[in-house]
């Protein structure tokens, strides 16, 4: 998980040859050809580097130390902030609902977005960060969009798991189900679960989770809705009411009948 990593790794330089890296060797008939077979390959830079790094993953594993014992306290603290700061700038942008990314410019090889120029903005500002900045290894600079979407997804897990914690320690075990759907240009129902509780004598209502289906049929809303449920550890059985948006769908088959203690809120 990128939230546990400690510094940038840095990785073995990329290599034309696919067949060891990606889609696999299966020319064996040439295998052990001193021009296109491993003799060739075993004195690439890339398999130089790739045996350089398994042996010193071996040695660390036989002394059982980590990279953090191999670095500089203080370099792994300025690592740390730079990756902080990344996190606090994509945290700003999707509380404020801004978009992080936008036009990849071709000419200037750079993609020009709210992230990237907060993030440079973010820098001027802050000498310290800036000074990380200068030299971070340029094949780990943990801004690239998949970063990013790995970020927001440990930041959606971190919310869920918070609101799950509040509604299984809630005043009372019963709560409220509460859906609501719309419907995009592709005909697909775009859902939003939320749970009503009472917690610390106030009734909160939080979003657990939206969920999208192709398939418009109340059977379809009614696994999909237990199956958020079961998967977040909260019981269906303590359901006491519910609430949909779309009531024929649900009038067809629905929730009601998983569980004795439901009914439905109109």
């Amino acid at each position: 998980m990128l939230l546990l990593l400690s510094m940038p790794a840095i990785l073995p330089h990329g290599s034309k040859q696919t067949s060891y890296t990606s889609t696999g060797f299966r020319n064996w008939k040439n295998a052990t050809d001193s021009k296109t077979g491993f003799p060739k390959h075993e004195k690439s830079i890339s398999h130089i580097q790739a045996m350089s790094m398994w042996q010193e993953k071996l040695q660390r594993i036989s002394t059982s130390s980590s990279v953090e014992t191999l670095i500089n306290q203080k370099v792994l603290e300025k690592y740390r902030y730079y990756v902080k700061s990344i996190m606090e700038v994509i945290q700003f942008l999707i509380v404020n609902e801004l978009a992080l990314r936008g036009n990849y410019i071709l000419e200037e090889e750079k993609e020009q977005g709210l992230f990237q120029n907060l993030f440079e903005y973010t820098c001027m500002k802050d000498p310290n960060l800036n000074e990380v900045l200068t030299h971070i290894p340029q094949n780990a600079t943990y801004r690239s969009p998949e970063i990013q979407n790995q970020i927001i997804q440990a930041m959606v897990q971190a919310v869920r798991s918070s609101i799950v914690k509040d509604i299984n320690e809630s005043d009372v075990k019963w709560f409220t189900l509460m859906e609501d759907g719309t419907r995009d240009k592709n005909n697909r129902e775009n859902i939003a679960l939320a749970i009503r509780y009472v917690k610390d004598g106030v009734v909160n209502e939080s979003l657990l989770m939206v969920k999208t289906t192709e398939n418009l049929d109340a059977a379809t809303f009614t696994e999909l809705t237990l199956n958020t449920l079961t998967e977040n550890n909260i019981d269906p059985s303590c359901m006491l009411s519910q609430c949909y948006d779309g009531l024929p769908y649900m009038m067809e088959k629905g929730l009601a009948d998983s569980s004795n203690n439901a009914g439905l809120d109109i």
